[in-house]
Order: structure tokens, then C-alpha cells, then sequence
């Protein structure tokens, strides 16, 4: 099924399925990437508002906050991913360091700098396992699949995560802990291991 194109102000990177529990069928969702522009610091402002209402989802205010400190000074060292559904509802977000400060990945690949550093990441609490009449399952374990792709088309050598939820990263293959167990690295010459098993979750 055609994909329609992500209007306004978010860049569609590519399709990916996510599970509907109600049909038990996968369905076409967008991975995107968050721009600076009004438009999406708007979106990603409701977003925060309303997942912050679980005070387990406190990651998607910290992601708005950074936004919006990234968007008022400039820097654009810090990049914001997501994934929707076919009415531009966000099921999912992270926010990574790229220690680079151009907007284009594609145009720094040559810097010294290829490691992703995922800060922070979040689900729609809706979605998240456990959710009473959840329409979606796995929505971060497919988010973490396309940022992986995505990692591996732009030349990354490694992808870190820096999150505090051990619950979800715990289930997670292929990463190693590195000095502590809210850090967890992943290697390059792993990344297509860790796509495969992370898309058998889906």
C-alpha cells in the first residue's frame, strides 16, 4: 500500500510497520525526522503535554525541552526521530546526540564524530505494554529498528543509549552494557543482527 508523503514541516525518511492489536494485521506507519521549524516544535509541544500526563512518560517533556533549547539557540547538534501513523499521530520519539552541527548527517560523514547517542526515547503511553485497550504494540522496538537503519545508512559507527528505562532495554538484543547499566552500546558490524531481531519482535 502507497505511503502518502509527511506534509509540513517533518522529513519523511522511510515506511515501517507496526502491529494493530485490533485487526492483528501490521499497518503502514512514517519514520520521520523532526525539523526546526514552528510546525513541528508545535506538534512535539502537544505530544509532551499530553504523554506527560503518566508521570511514567516524563522523557517526552525532557525531548521538548531540548527541542525547544535547540530551536531558540541554534544548535543543531541535537536531532529529533519519530514515528506516526497515517494521521500524523506520533506513536513514538527519541532524541540523539549526533556531536555533529549540521542538520544533514549526509554531509558530515567524513567527521571524526560517527557514534548516535540516543538520550532520550518515549512511547505514546497508549501503546506502551501493559496499556489497557492498547491499538498498538511494539511501537519502540520498531522506532529503535528504523533509528538503527537509519544509523547504518548515514555511516555511524555505533549507536549509544542513554535511558533509564531498563524495563525496555533489557529485552532488548545485541547492545553491550558499557560501565554502567543505564549505557548500552551497539557496534556497527551489529547492526544488521539486532535489525533481524528486533523486526521478529513486530
Amino acid at each position: 500500500m502507497r505511503i502518502d508523503s509527511v506534509s509540513f514541516g517533518q522529513k519523511f525518511i522511510r515506511p515501517a510497520q507496526i502491529r494493530n492489536n485490533k485487526t492483528n494485521t501490521k499497518e503502514d506507519v512514517h519514520f520521520v525526522e523532526y525539523e526546526y521549524s514552528f510546525y513541528d516544535l508545535s506538534r512535539i509541544a502537544d505530544t509532551a503535554k499530553k504523554w506527560n500526563m503518566d508521570p511514567k512518560n516524563n522523557y517526552s517533556r525532557r525531548i521538548f525541552k531540548d527541542y525547544i533549547d535547540c530551536y531558540l539557540n541554534g544548535s543543531k547538534t541535537k536531532r529529533f526521530f519519530g514515528l506516526e501513523d497515517k494521521n500524523q499521530n506520533i506513536l513514538a520519539m527519541l532524541e540523539a546526540n549526533t556531536g555533529l552541527d549540521e542538520l544533514n548527517l549526509e554531509d558530515e560523514i567524513n567527521s571524526p564524530e560517527k557514534s548516535v547517542e540516543i538520550t532520550y526515547f518515549c512511547t505514546d503511553p497508549k501503546t506502551a505494554h501493559g496499556a489497557k485497550d492498547r491499538k498498538y504494540s511494539k511501537t519502540g522496538t520498531v522506532l529503535l529498528s528504523e533509528m538503527i537503519k537509519h544509523s547504518k545508512t548515514i555511516g555511524a559507527d555505533s549507536i549509544a543509549l542513554f535511558n533509564g528505562n531498563r524495563q525496555f532495554w533489557d529485552t532488548i538484543p545485541c547492545f553491550r552494557s558499557y560501565g554502567s547499566d543505564c549505557v548500552k552500546i551497539l557496534e556497527a558490524d551489529k547492526f544488521d543482527t539486532c535489525i533481524r531481531e528486533l523486526d521478529k519482535k513486530v
